[in-house]
Order: C-alpha cells, then structure tokens, then sequence
C-alpha cells in the first residue's frame, strides 16, 4: 500500500488559516491598533473581529469551503447576513442605547440580506450579471455607509487607505466576508480559479506581477511629485501593517478588482474575439480594473501610484488569469515597495 508523504498530510491551507487568525488576535490585542472601548468591550470586538475574518478566509480553504455549501445550501447567504449583523450590533452594544442597537440591527441584516435575495428567487445564468456588478459596489462601499462607517480600531499614525482608510470596523471587515462568501458559495461564475493553490507557472507570474507592480507603482510617484512613504520600524506596529496589507487587504482587493471585475469585463469583451482584438479586450479590461482600482486607493499608495501599481498586476493576470499569482504579486510588491521607499529614505 503507497505511503502518502509526511508534508502532504498537513492540511496546509487550514493551518496557514489558523495561524493567521492566531496573528490577528495578537494584533487587535496589542498597542499596534487604538481602541476607545473598555477591555470587556473591547474583547467583544475582538471577537467579532475574528468573526469576520474567519468568514472570509474559510472560502480559501477547501474543505471549510465544501462543508459550508453542504451544510448551509441555498439559504448560505442569509445565514451569513443573520451572523454578521448580530455579532457586529453585539460588538457595538457598549455604545448604542437598546432600541437603537434593535435598529441598527435589523438595518445590518438589512443591507446583508439584499445581495442574496436575487440568486435565491431566481436563477441567474453561471456569467456575468448586472447583481454582480452591484454587489461588489456594495462591497467596495460598504465601510462607508451610515451603520457600517464606525471603526473598532485605529491604525497609528496615517492611514492606509482603500479598504482600511476609516480603521478596523463592521464595513471594513465585512466587505471581504460579503464578497467572498457571495462569490464563492453563491455565484462562482468566474473563469479565474479563486484558490490559494500554487499551480505550474504560478511563481514565474507573480515574479513578473511584482516587477510590474513595484515600477508602475514608482511612474506613478515620480508622475504625481510625491515621495514615497516607508513601513513601520518595527514592533507590534510593523507586524500590524503587515496583516492589514498582506492579510486582508491584498486578498480582498485582488479578489475584487481581479478575481471578480477584470475577469468579468473580459468574458463579456472577449466574447467572440480572437488575436489581437481579443488582447485588446484584455488590456481595456486590465486598464478599466486598475483604474478603478487606484481610485479606490490600493493600500497606502496615492492614486496615481496606485494605479500604476494595479496596473502591472494586471497585466499578468490577462495573460495567466489565476487568482494565487495575483494575490502573492499584491503583498510581495507591498513589502519591495515599502522597503525600496525605507531605503531611499
């Protein structure tokens, strides 16, 4: 009888879940991220916090994955709209009165409630759809709507932008859980495999990406006249920056700018197209999601820089569509970037 390997037996992607959820609850814990709550309060957001982010990195790994859809079926996104607005109104009960925590409650749902309802009364073709492109507007936008805009925690010094620029709080953090759980366990029409998987060719890719990403997101500095901001010393606070960006942000932002936008647009621009008007469907679709993306605001980075910087990424995802290499290509070009900028300081 074969022998599986030792390393092969490791449930590597639960682990690397786990641990990062582990490094997470240090972080929230520490000096890195400013709370105004009392400790009691502030455990309870804590927890809510990790909520959220379990809700959002169980779609990368397969067997959470396959046991959430089997469990949930089709009522999945409601059940996931019911736990995010209860744990997140829970976590807010120190500083809202009890018929306005009822409110805010009902109001949560409400908004969380809505992306699901139209792949549940009716069934949506496996492609691109108009409720897709409004959910992740949603997404986008969901820290900045009235009941979602609060923070939980705050990021030291300036901030960083894009996902995170109001802090740590029920939008920031429930914008990736949302997407991820809509596009994974309801509407996973996307022709770029959403996996942290390494496949053959995969590390050539995100080489490529970095060095795009790293000199896009430099033409854009020298363009707009604005020196380059450096990382963290050290401490509790570099290990912060480093979990914002390479945790969460590079994740969701890829997922959403890559993963879900720019491959949508070019299933719907390719569609009948061969040579070279099928690369310039490519390329308008890379154009278009790093335009976006860079108003949005990649993480720390001014738009200009950011948009050179989601180019480059882009690019290499036209040509590989595959999610893994885009999301390592995120992180990796953050830390060059940060520790370019560090040294020319």
């Amino acid at each position: 009888m074969p022998t599986v390997p030792l390393l092969r037996r490791i449930p590597w992607p639960a682990l690397a879940a786990f641990s990062a959820l582990l490094l997470w609850a240090a972080v929230l814990f520490s000096p890195a991220l400013q709370s105004a709550a009392a400790p009691p309060a502030r455990a309870l957001q804590v927890a809510a916090s990790l909520w959220h982010l379990l809700s959002f990195y169980l779609w990368y790994v397969p067997a959470w994955r396959r046991h959430v859809i089997e469990r949930r079926g089709p009522l999945l996104g409601v059940g996931f709209a019911f736990g995010a607005a209860f744990v997140s109104t829970l976590a807010d009960a120190s500083a809202s009165w009890r018929w306005s925590l009822v409110a805010l409650f009902f109001w949560r749902l409400a908004v969380y409630v809505v992306p699901f309802v139209p792949p549940l009364v009716r069934r949506l073709p496996p492609r691109p759809h108009p409720v897709d492109g409004a959910v992740v507007v949603l997404a986008l936008l969901l820290s900045r709507i009235p009941g979602f805009d609060g923070a939980w925690f705050a990021w030291e010094g300036a901030h960083p932008g894009g996902l995170l620029g109001g802090g740590i709080g029920p939008g920031s953090l429930g914008a990736p859980a949302l997407l991820a759980t809509y596009f994974y366990g309801v509407r996973p029409w996307t022709g770029a495999p959403l996996d942290l998987k390494a496949r053959p060719g995969d590390g050539r890719s995100a080489a490529l990406a970095v060095l795009l990403a790293v000199a896009g997101g430099a033409a854009g500095l020298l363009v707009a006249g604005i020196p380059p901001e450096g990382a963290p010393a050290g401490g509790w606070e570099l290990a912060g920056w480093l979990l914002l960006g390479l945790g969460l942000s590079a994740l969701f932002e890829e997922l959403a700018f890559r993963g879900i936008f720019q491959a949508g647009l070019s299933k719907m621009l390719l569609s009948g197209r061969t040579g070279l008007k099928a690369a310039a469907a490519r390329l308008c679709a890379a154009l278009a999601a790093a335009a976006l993306h860079g108003v949005y605001g990649p993480f720390g980075m001014p738009r200009l820089a950011g948009f050179g910087f989601s180019l480059g990424i882009g690019w290499v995802f036209a040509v590989s569509n595959r999610y893994f290499p885009a999301a390592l290509a995120h992180g990796l070009g953050l830390v060059a970037s940060w520790a370019l900028a560090r040294l020319a300081g």
